[in-house]
């Protein structure tokens, strides 16, 4: 009889912790929001890349001149990041308003040569 009634117990408790539960979720006000995914295809202006080359003082790259960029990418932004082994930003330069097919821009900080393990070249837009 005893056990009986400590059984009765937890089904009266677990069905009290239910109901508050089910009351709460039941008050909740929730507004329906739409979600949505989507791409598009970017066309790249210089399809076949860019050319640099570097400007040294001592050890250190002063600036990059990145040149063969297309026609059209003129009015797009140039901006090139210089990276070290673990891809981590040693040096930036720019942006600017690509308005030639070569452009030479100065890094600050002037990250040393040895350290540059990539070259990372964006140009934005047109």
């Amino acid at each position: 009889m005893r056990r009986a009634r400590h059984h009765l117990i937890r089904i009266a408790v677990i069905a009290a912790v239910m109901s508050v539960t089910y009351a709460s979720a039941a008050s909740l006000n929730l507004a329906p929001v739409s979600l949505g995914a989507g791409g598009s295809v970017v066309t790249p202006c210089d399809p076949n890349g860019v050319n640099v080359s570097y400007t040294l003082s001592a050890d250190n790259v002063t600036q990059i001149t990145v040149f063969d960029i297309e026609p059209g990418c003129a009015g797009g932004e140039l901006s090139v990041a210089l990276a070290d082994g673990s891809q981590a930003s040693i040096g930036e330069a720019g942006p600017l308003t690509v308005s030639a097919t070569s452009h030479t821009l100065t890094f600050a900080p002037q990250p040393i040569s040895y350290d540059v393990m990539a070259v990372h070249i964006v140009i934005a837009g047109p």
